[in-house]
């Protein structure tokens, strides 16, 4: 850590510690109130008073002039709110329930004093109370939805990102550990995601931090409540321009309080993949522990969670293109030491082969939180947790495995402070670490004294092989201190506060290391005829350092009793990521200007109770990750690039081009920022407990990174490229450009006391740009025009709903207390593809399209063939000459649609008041509904239009708990 950032640290952390601590970022909240008289006036210095039903924990506060109150940093829970003042009847609400992140708005009115009562009690906070109290749009999940809903992620496990899917906006990703899109931003990079208001990212990638059988930083049975933000948050929130999540852990109590628990799946009560021949195996084995309650009753609190999760599973790929026997018959001796990784078609009369690939693994964790109170003003509370994963990374093919090991955990401390009754602090220290870990069980493919040195096989008709044929190792630790300090003074909640922020990244990707072999098709593979062949050579570590620094301002101001102004501005500096030994030098200028205004309202029209508009405006920025900037190591000194054109095995490098591949990041690369907007109106309809909203929601992607070929691709000859003496130049820099329009509705209906409680909402939406993800190319340097169209994420439309219903019991107590029926579906457009023609573009690379010719393709809109040549229509007609753009625009087509409706059944037996057995079924994908993906886009290969793989069918989960 360097001097200037030490002291740096010290002083930020001096100022937290003195101005003594606390107002939360997201995993508490505030409730905001107007206290009025009869008459409709202000009453000032009404005593305010808070009681925790859980920990007994109170806090008081004062009413201002203008009769406003406010109390922050509440954690997420139950609560009872009263409220005081001389001469007038006291105010009562015995059961308020707080959500995280939740800015709670309430107008109470006091009637004057009486002799007939002294205590007028009010029903709980109403929906509409809930949904409007901000200009920020999200959603914020109970403890009910985190613990009873069937979230099991298809082949990943117990997963908030079920929850995700649900709230308006939020689409599927099919980018790996990066699982979801929000409101047409891109999925990597664009989520902070906390656990405690800790954050909790990957800096190097942009991905999950979680890992393993959950791919979560904690387990699900450890989650009290979940919140995420999807539009407009305020200026305390930042490095994210699309969402930020955030998991709120379970807390100890002043009643102990514990469960154990299993999990169990087994394929034999799963359908079979509509796409593989047999049922998939499958064995899930996730036995775990709570426990949580008071080490000293009122003041000392604990909660510990740790599970050992075993899973002997499958990798979700399940039908393939391979050889047949004719083709292996026709193969030349250079390539039949590379046949024995096709297997053989398993499909009659196809090429064919259908199978499950095993994959087992184990996945411990563990967290342990302590809440302190050190005064009734001063709080402590620390947590630590950890996830391990360790297992094998295998190929749908023989001979890519890999040996994996990941491990993630964070170490949090934070501090609150009440100082008098309008100001607050809270000061917060956080440590992450992150280690992931691939180590190739074959490095070589085949016989090099045949094939020549092959890591990486490529052959257009058939799969990838090879992919996780190279050694990375990625260490990641992140230091954190920060501050919030809040104020109310008259109708103004002033907040302000600094986050700063240490990384260390020390990763090695030895990519390409032993060599990539490229055949354009079939045909040439069998005559040993590649096209290219690449090797690098050299040392890929890397120790990346980085340092972040935001502060922000925020006035909540309550202009009117009727209308809220949320005013904010924050600055964000991420420097220029540096590198211990100097080995790629300084990439780039730092970027200054990242000044981002926030602003946001709220207004019940004519003061009314049952309706609301709000809306707003905000800047949003986020760091250049350091895995793209990173890519400069592929260039001299530290690494060269060989490679060969038309090379002859098995001596693939002879007469090869060698150190002539370059890594430039732009010098003015800037960090990417999103302009995001929303208008919402919420309406009580029915009753208070059910709210229906719509909303316009927009934003318009600044300065995306993306990757640019401006010296050709790696199939251009050196006499047809720009600069002859150099090869290929991957220009990294951010001129991609997007928008997002959407129309958002929603209802939400009932009460964690009622019988029914439900979530619906629907999306129509429009996502286009001109690059998806950093690593884009375009199809032609000279006008990325060609390559505008819809995001590789766009989904037009978004169905989903949760239902939550307690069935009356029916029988006597013996056979339980009564059924709760939950449910979960989810329906969605498919993601866009484009066609590819399997032909060189102007710089030289395959991600040519094809022509459009009306009329020669045959679209289909159910079956497993989607895609197909019209009668009298052949590959070639399609096909675009070598060194020609092809007429077909990007992302024309859409997969197939996707629809999912998972339940779950669940009843207690109460063995004595306190303690029980509970026993869960679920089911996912109860329609047994094949959900195709995209079929092959390459007209190329024989199997153009089909689809080779598809979602699960019907899975049960068994889960059995004794709680205490």
């Amino acid at each position: 850590m360097s001097n200037v950032l030490r002291n740096l640290l010290f002083r930020m952390t001096l100022y937290s510690v003195l101005a003594a601590p606390l107002m939360g970022q997201g995993d508490t909240s505030a409730v905001t109130g107007v206290v009025l008289g009869p008459d409709g006036q202000s009453v000032a210095a009404a005593e305010i008073t808070m009681r925790s039903k859980a920990t007994g924990r109170v806090w008081r506060t004062l009413s201002s002039e203008a009769g406003l109150f406010w109390i922050p940093s509440l954690p997420a829970g139950n609560y009872e709110l009263n409220v005081a003042k001389e001469g007038f009847r006291s105010w009562r609400d015995a059961d308020l329930a707080l959500l995280p992140g939740q800015d709670l708005y309430r107008q109470i009115r006091l009637d004057l004093a009486s002799l007939d009562t002294a205590i007028s009690v009010t029903g709980s906070v109403s929906l509409l109370e809930r949904e409007a109290g901000s200009g920020s749009r999200g959603a914020a999940y109970t403890s009910a939805e985190v613990n009873e809903m069937p979230i099991l992620a298809t082949n990943v496990g117990r997963n908030y990102r079920v929850l995700a899917y649900q709230t308006p906006g939020v689409g599927y990703s099919r980018t790996g550990h990066a699982p979801f899109t929000v409101n047409g931003n891109r999925p990597i990079g664009a989520v902070n995601t906390m656990v405690d208001s800790a954050e909790y990212n990957d800096v190097y990638s942009g991905n999950l931090l979680g890992r393993g059988l959950t791919e979560q930083p904690v387990s699900m049975e450890a989650v009290e409540a979940m919140q995420l933000q999807t539009s407009n948050f305020k200026a305390e929130y930042g490095r994210a321009t699309g969402a930020v999540v955030n998991l709120v852990t379970k807390r100890g109590t002043n009643e102990w309080h514990g469960m154990v628990y299993t999990f169990f799946q087994n394929d034999i009560f799963n359908a079979r993949n509509p796409l593989l021949a047999d049922r998939a195996p499958l064995r899930v084995l996730l036995p775990g522990l709570n426990a949580g309650g008071p080490l000293k009753k009122d003041r000392l609190f604990l909660f510990a969670n740790v599970e050992a999760g075993v899973r002997n599973a499958y990798r979700a790929s399940s039908t393939i293109t391979t050889l047949t026997a004719a083709e292996r018959a026709r193969a030349v001796p250079a390539v039949q030491p590379l046949l024995k990784y096709y297997p053989e078609p398993n499909i009659a009369g196809t090429n064919l082969h259908s199978a499950a690939i095993p994959s087992p693994t184990t996945t411990p964790t563990g967290l342990l939180r302590l809440d302190y109170s050190l005064t009734p003003s001063q709080q402590l509370s620390g947590r630590i947790s950890f996830v391990r994963n360790n297992g094998m990374l295998r190929e749908r093919l023989w001979g890519g495995d890999a040996a994996s090991l990941n491990r993630s955990g964070s170490a949090v401390l934070q501090w609150d402070s009440t100082l008098g009754a309008h100001a607050y602090n809270q000061a917060r220290w956080t440590y992450s670490q992150f280690f992931s870990g691939v180590e190739p069980l074959h490095p070589s493919l085949g016989d090099p004294a045949v094939n020549g040195q092959v890591g990486l096989l490529i052959v257009t008709g058939l799969p990838l092989l090879g992919q996780f044929r190279h050694r990375t190792k990625t260490v990641i630790h992140t230091y954190t201190a920060g501050d919030d300090f809040s104020l109310l003074q008259g109708s103004h909640q002033y907040k302000f506060g600094f986050i700063a922020r240490q990384i260390r990244a020390q990763t090695e990707l030895d990519r390409n290391f032993n060599g990539t072999l490229v055949f354009p098709s079939i045909q040439a593979f069998l005559a040993g005829q590649p096209l290219t062949y690449t090797r690098a050579i050299g040392a890929s570590r890397l120790d990346q350092t980085g340092t972040e620094l935001a502060v922000y301002w925020q006035d909540d101001w309550r202009l009117l009793p009727n209308l809220g102004l949320n005013l904010g501005v924050r600055y964000e500096y991420f420097s220029v990521p540096g590198e211990r030994l100097n080995r790629i030098g300084r990439l780039f200028d730092p970027d200054r200007n990242n000044l981002a205004p926030r602003v946001g309202f709220s207004w019940l029209p004519g003061n009314s109770q049952r309706m609301t508009v709000r809306g707003g405006y905000g800047v949003f920025y986020a760091p250049l990750q350091l895995g793209f900037v990173g890519q400069a190591r592929f260039a001299p000194p530290l690494v060269t690039a060989l490679s060969r054109f038309r090379p002859q095995m098995p001596d693939l490098l002879s007469g090869a081009a060698i150190g002539t591949d370059r890594y430039v990041v732009d010098r003015m690369i800037r960090n990417p920022y999103v302009q995001n907007w929303n208008l919402t109106v919420d309406r009580a309809v029915f009753n208070s407990d059910t709210v229906f909203s719509v909303a316009y929601v927009g934003n318009r992607g600044v300065r995306l990174p993306a990757t640019s070929r401006p010296n050709g691709g790696e199939n251009l000859i050196a006499e047809q490229r720009p600069i002859r003496d150099l090869g290929v130049i991957s220009y990294l820099h951010n001129a991609a450009a997007s928008t997002y329009h959407s129309l958002q509705v929603s209802i939400r209906g009932g009460t964690v006391q009622s019988r029914l409680q439900f979530r619906l909402a629907y999306t129509l939406s429009k996502s286009l740009d001109s690059a998806s993800d950093s690593d884009f190319v375009p199809v032609d340097e000279s006008n990325w025009r060609l390559d505008r169209g819809p995001s590789d994420f766009h989904q037009p439309h978004l169905l989903t709903a949760l239902a939550r219903c307690r069935l009356p019991r029916i029988g006597p107590r013996i056979v339980g207390n009564g059924w709760l029926l939950t449910s979960a579906l989810v329906a969605r457009s498919g993601t866009p593809y484009s066609i590819l023609a399997n032909t060189n573009n102007p710089t030289g690379t395959l991600n040519n399209r094809i022509l459009d010719v009306p009329g020669a393709l045959v679209r289909r809109s159910s079956g497993s063939v989607r895609l197909q040549l019209a009668p009298g229509v052949t590959p070639a007609l399609l096909q675009p000459p070598a060194g020609t753009v092809g007429t077909l625009g990007r992302n024309t087509e859409l997969a197939p649609n996707y629809l999912e409706w998972n339940a779950a059944l669940r009843q207690d037996w109460r063995l004595r008041e306190s303690a029980g057995v509970q026993f869960i079924l679920e089911t996912f994908n109860l329609l047994n509904r094949i959900n195709y993906d995209a079929p092959v886009n390459n007209v190329a290969n024989s199997a153009f239009g089909r689809v080779l793989t598809a979602g699960d069918g019907r899975q049960f989960q068994f889960s059995l708990r004794l709680y205490f």
